[in-house]
């Protein structure tokens, strides 16, 4: 269920609970008031859950994570809280989410410390709690502020985490995704990174460094065009634009970075424009 940025109102209805089948409930950026519903905890096949940038207060209900008899989204692999008004503690249950990769918690007004639970998430590549007021810090927290090839240059100088932080790793990820290399390979020795090497291609070689299996054809695209050679180049040109916000984001120097909100509206700009073309 796909609804960010549609200028909703109010609270999220309990009842989305009842709709056990769904995997993406993206609610992110409206004006929605009151708590999370503990009846999101019935969405046991839920992956994705994306309500930031709303008005959304109280504590992240503990049925999420589990607890005899309520299984918990044990499927969750983004979750996304960053920039409401939730109070109280990060819950340690959070660790329970095994499958987590992106954790967004920014922008609360969350108390105390980061939970050592947080270090059981093996799978974790994005995390934020920047702008925050905790106070406390655990021993985790270190190994919390990001993965070695996803985490921002400052981070290795001692620096706090930050919201252009996670641009700089949301940056890296959009560049692993398209162009299915990761940041920690061995070809990438000292001197040399995904950043550089992506922006070295760009926009001349930019087929040397896409993933080849986004540009195969599918039997689908054969029966939607005759011209299977027009479909492949619009893809070139979709990935090309989207590699370069990857490149946008990952600058070493923090305020060279793209805004993340800049970020998502070329996204989106690119995601219309290879739709229009198709």
């Amino acid at each position: 269920m796909e609804l960010y940025s549609n200028k909703l109102q109010r609270e999220i209805p309990h009842q989305l609970g009842l709709l056990k089948n769904l995997q993406v409930l993206s609610l992110g950026n409206n004006t929605l008031t009151g708590s999370i519903p503990s009846s999101i905890s019935n969405l046991l096949n839920l992956k994705i859950l994306n309500v930031a940038y709303n008005n959304l207060t109280g504590e992240i209900p503990p049925e999420i994570g589990g607890f005899p008899p309520v299984q918990g989204l044990s499927s969750l692999s983004i979750l996304e809280l960053g920039s409401n008004n939730l109070t109280g503690r990060i819950p340690s249950w959070l660790g329970n989410l095994s499958s987590l990769t992106i954790l967004d918690l920014q922008k609360n007004s969350f108390v105390g410390h980061i939970p050592e639970s947080l270090g059981n998430l093996k799978l974790l590549t994005g995390f934020s709690v920047s702008f925050s007021r905790l106070t406390e810090q655990s021993t985790s927290w270190a190994a919390l502020r990001g993965t070695i090839g996803y985490a921002a240059p400052e981070y290795g100088q001692g620096n706090n985490a930050s919201t252009q932080g996670d641009v700089y790793s949301f940056g890296i990820l959009l560049l692993e995704m398209f162009t299915r290399r990761r940041p920690t390979e061995n070809e990438f020795a000292e001197g040399s990174n995904l950043h550089k090497y992506v922006e070295m291609a760009l926009p001349d070689r930019a087929i040397d460094v896409i993933d080849q299996h986004l540009l195969s054809v599918t039997e689908d695209d054969e029966g939607r065009t005759r011209d299977n050679q027009n479909i492949r180049e619009k893809r070139i040109a979709c990935i090309i634009s989207i590699l370069q916000i990857g490149v946008s984001c990952s600058k070493d120097l923090p305020a060279d970075r793209m805004q993340i909100r800049d970020a998502l509206k070329e996204l989106l700009v690119t995601r219309d424009k290879f739709i229009r073309r198709s």
